[in-house]
Order: C-alpha cells, then sequence, then structure tokens
C-alpha cells in the first residue's frame, strides 16, 4: 500500500506545487544525459536507425535502473523513506498543474487583450509558430495543447506507476522525453529518431484508449457534451499521423462541441493538419477554461479508477498485506 499511498502524495504535491522554474528535475536531467552521449552513440555506429535505438536503449535504461537503485535503498532504511521517495519520483513524473497553469497563463493574457504575451505563453506550450495567430488561433492551438498533454504529462505515467511503481514512472518520463527531443521528422532525426517516435507511441498506445472515457465522464459531471465526446472519439481518434494524439483531443474537442486542429505553420513551413472535432460551439477563450477544467477532473476520474483497482486486486491476490 506505500505505492499506492506514494502515488496519492505524488500527484496532491503536484497539483499545490507545479513544476517550479529554475530547480533540477529529473526530466531535464534526462534531457542533459541524452545531449551528452547522443554524439558517442551516432559515432559509434554507421546505421542512424541502430545507432537511434542503441542510444534510446541507453537513455531508458538507465534511467530505470537508476531509479529502482534509489527505491530499493530507499525500501531498505524503510517505509516512511519509501514513501517519500515514491512520492517523489510521481511528482517528478506528472504535470498536471503545469499543464492547467500554461494553459490558464495563455487565458489569462487573451482576457486583457495582450495578443503578444499571449502568443510568448502559447510557445512554451506548443511546436508550432505562433508569431501570427490571431484570438482565435492562440486558442485553437491551447486547447490542442491541454487535451493532448493530458496523455503525456499525466495518465500514462500515472497508469505506468500503478502497474510499476516509481520505476514505470520514470521509465515512461524518459521515453516521452526522448520523443519530445528526437521524434521530430527532419533530416537530422528522420532514422535517428524514428526509436524515439515509434516506440512512444507504444508506450502511449493503452493509457491514450484507456483515458478517453473519463473524459466522457468528466463531460458528463461536467454538464458538457459527453455525447458528442464519445461520438468524437471514435469519428476522429484515427485523424493524426500519430495513433495516439487525437484520442483524447477528440475526446475534448466533442465535449467542448469545437473544432480543433486544422492548417498550422512550423519553423516557417505551412502543415495541413486534419481537422478534429465539429464546430457546433464557438471556439474562444472560455474554451481554455473549459478543456482545464475538463482535463483536471477527468485526471482525477482516472487516478481514482487506477487506484481503486489496484486496491482490489491487491485484496484479492495478496490479502495479507
Amino acid at each position: 500500500m506505500t505505492l499506492l499511498a506514494g502515488i496519492i502524495a505524488g500527484l496532491m504535491a503536484d497539483l499545490i506545487f507545479g513544476d517550479p522554474r529554475g530547480y533540477p528535475h529529473p526530466t531535464r536531467l534526462i534531457g542533459k544525459y541524452a545531449e551528452f552521449i547522443e554524439p558517442f552513440a551516432r559515432g559509434a555506429i554507421q546505421s542512424r536507425l541502430v545507432a537511434g535505438f542503441c542510444f534510446w536503449l541507453i537513455v531508458v535504461v538507465t534511467t530505470g535502473a537508476l531509479t529502482y537503485a534509489i527505491t530499493a535503498f530507499a525500501r531498505n532504511v524503510g517505509w516512511v523513506s519509501e514513501f517519500v521517495v515514491t512520492a517523489l519520483f510521481i511528482y517528478f513524473s506528472v504535470a498536471l498543474r503545469d499543464l492547467a497553469d500554461h494553459g490558464l497563463a495563455v487565458h489569462d493574457a487573451l482576457a486583457q487583450g495582450k495578443l503578444d504575451l499571449a502568443r510568448k505563453r502559447l510557445s512554451l506550450m506548443v511546436g508550432r509558430d505562433t508569431a501570427n495567430l490571431d484570438e482565435e488561433g492562440i486558442t485553437r492551438a491551447c486547447v490542442e495543447s491541454v487535451s493532448e498533454g493530458m496523455v503525456d504529462g499525466v495518465t500514462s505515467p500515472l497508469f505506468y506507476a500503478v502497474i510499476f511503481g516509481p520505476v514505470g514512472a520514470m521509465v515512461y518520463r524518459a521515453i516521452n522525453t526522448l520523443d519530445s527531443m528526437y521524434g521530430y521528422k527532419n533530416e537530422k532525426n528522420l532514422l535517428f529518431g524514428r526509436a524515439s517516435a515509434k516506440l512512444d507511441d507504444v508506450a502511449n498506445f493503452i493509457p491514450a484508449r484507456v483515458t478517453a472515457p473519463f473524459v466522457w465522464l468528466g463531460a458528463l459531471l461536467s454538464g458538457m457534451n459527453a455525447t458528442g465526446s464519445r461520438k468524437a472519439t471514435f469519428r476522429y481518434g484515427n485523424a493524426h499521423d500519430s495513433p495516439n494524439s487525437a484520442i483524447s483531443e477528440a475526446a475534448v474537442a466533442g465535449a467542448l462541441g469545437v473544432r480543433l486542429g486544422g492548417p498550422a505553420r512550423y519553423r516557417g513551413e505551412s502543415v495541413d493538419r486534419p481537422y478534429i472535432g465539429d464546430d457546433y460551439s464557438t471556439l474562444n477563450r472560455g474554451s481554455i477554461l473549459q478543456s482545464v477544467h475538463l482535463v483536471n477532473f477527468a485526471s482525477i476520474l482516472y487516478v481514482s479508477f487506477l487506484i481503486i483497482v489496484k486496491v482490489i486486486l491487491i485484496y484479492l491476490f495478496f490479502p495479507i498485506m
């Protein structure tokens, strides 16, 4: 039960403290470590595809091994230290508060009529060009980021935390970090980053699909369009090239009754993306507040369900615990 208590404490810590800027964070350390060994991986193996996979394997295995060693040491010291270490790793692996804070910061800038500030704040959330976006474009990109970030920042790490403990959460965080750094299909990383991109898709495949019903339920309990959320998930969930990213985005779009996606610019080049959702409602800055509320609510429902299932399984198969 120490694991479950640590997961709850870690999530609570994230909701209270978020991600303070300027402090060392394991995700940033994983990124620094990846940048350090990247030249060696590229130079040691001629095939970029093989080099990228070996590079991915080294970073992920190192992260998992260090997390396991620290957790095992804490367990040997006592249950209090194990609880604290577990809570810290969960806190480091989730980003629910940070996701909401970024979204609300963009909303506040729009509410003040400061489009330049909103674009600047949005650029911290998205990879697309934001310099020429109008208010509707800023809003659309922000809602997309909040809805997509739910899986990467909340439901996937918690899914693996409940099953595999802190090691699962941090291994997932390493996988997702490598995808964000090397998963882009540019000339430099088209082959080298393929393992990072594809294995992130594998890691998110089940959590993304488990997440959707909790968005539907969150929409129902919040007075949003739960039926529209469910229908949009099945209609638009496969709209992206990625097998996962459109699922939560479609679920949120359907709940809000808005249309997301569409053409966008990345590094100066226009990308013709598919539309997701139907524009039954007007997309405005209030949509950001709705998406943040829905993602927060659905995430709490999701982790509550996972913990209840874990408790039931523990008492069924390990009643002495």
